[in-house]
């Protein structure tokens, strides 16, 4: 390549760049410099190479952010008290971003059900996306909604739950496990038996949960093998 078409080649590349991915350019420079007469020369050839490598590296290491992210959406259910919205919208902004770069999530459903169960503090809301009808088709076997089917399910009894002043409602288990105040004596429960007591609560829901998951999952893979062997026939 000649001198000319060196320089403009690296001049329009460089000029492509943000001042971020400059600055991360700088520390590369041994991978797209070579020395003439003692002298360091860019070549614009190995300058593309180095950029695109980099551009790949920051790639994959986005997909891993965003999936790590998704998967986590039980913990950030539990930090948001349950938010219904705040979860939707942390869940779509990642899982859109993972569709946009042509990913796939195999574990969609399983990732809003568990933060669903797991992490939402309100046992009617449980129920409620436990008992949906929309879940199973006419023989009970479960069928494959979509997320947007979850997700429009959920807020709709969110909103009414929210909006009617019943949200936190407690489950039974987590009625006997919270400790009453007896105001006539004024006593209060101790620190540590709360604790416990909170502990095997949690326990219990979390416990239920996954039972709930897994009846999903078992319920829909012969459901799966039924519709490829009428497929077949």
């Amino acid at each position: 390549m000649s001198g000319t078409n060196n320089e403009q080649m690296w001049r329009c590349l460089y000029s492509s760049l943000t001042e971020e991915a400059k600055a991360m350019l700088l520390t590369y420079k041994k991978d797209y410099e070579i020395l003439v007469n003692g002298e360091p020369k860019l070549v614009a050839p190995l300058l593309y190479k180095t950029i695109m490598r980099l551009a790949t590296l920051d790639g994959n290491a986005t997909i891993t952010t965003l999936r790590a992210i998704l998967h986590e959406l039980t913990q950030y259910t539990i930090k948001q008290n349950g938010n219904i919205n705040k979860i939707h919208t942390n869940f779509n902004q990642n899982y859109v971003q993972l569709k946009a770069r042509g990913q796939s999530v195999n574990d969609v459903h399983t990732i809003l059900f568990e933060a669903c169960l797991q992490g939402v503090p309100d046992a009617t809301f449980h129920n409620y996306m436990r008992l949906q009808d929309d879940w199973t088709d006419p023989t009970g076997d479960i069928q494959d909604p979509t997320h947007e089917d979850i997700i429009k399910k959920a807020k709709a009894k969110y909103d009414l739950l929210v909006n009617s002043g019943k949200w936190g409602d407690k489950s039974p288990d987590q009625e006997k496990n919270c400790c009453s105040q007896d105001t006539a004596q004024g006593s209060i429960c101790k620190t540590s038996s709360s604790h416990h007591n909170s502990s095997t609560s949690s326990s219990k829901v979390k416990s239920k949960a996954r039972k709930d998951i897994s009846k999903i999952r078992n319920k829909k893979e012969p459901m799966l093998l039924k519709n490829k062997v009428q497929g077949i026939a």
